[in-house]
């Protein structure tokens, strides 16, 4: 039985699957879209984290009086 995340990722891959084929776009246009799609996550993936460093950088400074 699959987890909800590993459900999740599966039905996700599904879709992006047939959005591949069903767009009539070719291999090149296809892969770059898929590109854009894993520039866009990395950049949303470091806004995050540099977002959990900032709060957790003010948490120490409130802990330490500063």
């Amino acid at each position: 039985m699959q987890t909800p995340v590993e459900l999740k990722i599966n039905q996700t891959k599904a879709k992006l699957i047939q959005l591949v084929r069903e767009n009539q776009l070719g291999i090149t246009i296809n892969r770059m879209i898929v590109n854009e799609l894993l520039s866009q996550l990395e950049h949303e993936e470091f806004m995050m984290l540099q977002q959990m460093q900032q709060e957790q950088n003010e948490e120490e400074n409130d802990q330490t009086g500063a």
